[in-house]
């Protein structure tokens, strides 16, 4: 999680050390510990969609402009109002954002029920709500940080250096996929996509037996394979062909050599 989130700061924010110390810290926060949140993301639809937009943009407009027009007053006197408001303003829109959010999906969306038409429904679903509501913080960002030089008389992107520029856009993506969960959803992809072809590393058994906790695999037979019975069939084939079933291994098991 946290290479991953380092790489994606690297390719797209051209910056590895925030990179790897944003993965650092992102990659303690285990989404499964708050499983109203991630199932809310999953099923929601575009009402509870409106409803998240709501509660996280309006705090996050607030809270921006009303820190950011605080830091300017202060230090307006020594000639920084302006950077002082915007970057005071981007602070305090994320944390508009993230408590406002944090708020409402806490105890989980009421009637958040949907039926299930694909083994993925759940990740693009938690991917389109996740980025509608990321899109609206980077419109909210977008007002603290461009406005203010326009309403200066100043070029638009005057605080907006390229490599600042990139930055933002890596956090922004890198929010969209860990949030979202299609980024450990792909990790765990990738690594089955290994097993196939030639069985796990060693380093994966933590990830097993974390799993196997969770009720998400089962284990016997010196094979793991999946809980969910829609998961087995779409990976069984993949995992037959690719190494063959164990002794009495049912349908999508896999060996952990």
């Amino acid at each position: 999680m946290g290479l991953s989130l380092g790489l994606i700061f690297w390719l797209v924010g051209h910056n590895l050390g925030l990179g790897l110390a944003v993965g650092l810290v992102f990659s303690q926060l285990d989404l499964e510990s708050f499983p109203y949140t991630r199932l809310s993301l999953a099923t929601s639809s575009w009402r509870g969609v409106g409803v998240l937009a709501l509660a996280s943009g309006l705090p996050a407009l607030l809270l921006g402009l009303g820190l950011g027009s605080l830091a300017a007053a202060i230090l307006g006197r020594f000639n920084l109002g302006l950077p002082a408001f915007s970057w005071s303003g981007v602070i305090g829109a994320v944390l508009g954002w993230g408590l406002g959010l944090s708020a409402v999906l806490w105890g989980g969306l009421p009637q958040a029920i949907q039926s299930r038409r694909g083994t993925n429904q759940d990740i693009s679903l938690a991917l389109r709500n996740t980025l509608l509501l990321v899109g609206l913080l980077a419109g909210v960002l977008a007002v603290v940080l461009v406005l203010p030089p326009v309403l200066a008389g100043q070029p638009p992107l005057t605080l907006l250096l390229p490599e600042r520029l990139r930055v933002l856009a890596a956090s922004l993506l890198s929010t969209v996929l860990w949030l979202s969960f299609a980024l450990q959803y792909s990790i765990i992809r990738g690594l089955l996509t290994l097993n196939a072809r030639g069985g796990w590393p060693l380093v994966s058994q933590p990830l097993l037996r974390r799993l196997v906790d969770q009720r998400r695999l089962r284990q016997g037979w010196g094979s793991y394979w999946f809980s969910h019975s829609q998961v087995r069939e779409e990976f069984g084939e993949q995992t037959s062909a690719g190494q063959g079933r164990g002794k009495g291994a049912p349908n999508g098991g896999f060996s952990a050599g």
